[in-house]
């Protein structure tokens, strides 16, 4: 079940936002200044192949594999990213 986390991180000139997780997901919701919803982002498979799925009104839905920034032998682990991962079909 997800649960909000309490006074996330708010970043200056960027939308407010709320998180919520659980042990298998988080989702972000974006608010803008009329407080109404902006965007969210649904990460899942948080522990095996995560994936993201985002949606923002202005572009719509797009779907990313996240990148977990492992893998690269004799390296320090990198920090995650997205990546693209297919087309999103929103029919």
């Amino acid at each position: 079940m997800l649960k909000e986390l309490k006074n996330p991180r708010q970043h200056k000139n960027e939308l407010s936002r709320r998180w919520f997780n659980c042990e298998s997901m988080d989702l972000i919701v974006w608010f803008d200044e009329h407080q109404e919803i902006a965007g969210f982002q649904l990460a899942y498979n948080k522990h095996h192949s995560e994936h993201a799925l985002t949606w923002e009104k202005q572009n719509s839905f797009r779907h990313h594999k996240v990148d977990d920034g492992e893998g690269r032998p004799g390296k320090h682990k990198d920090t995650p990213i997205l990546v693209p991962d297919g087309k999103f079909n929103n029919n």
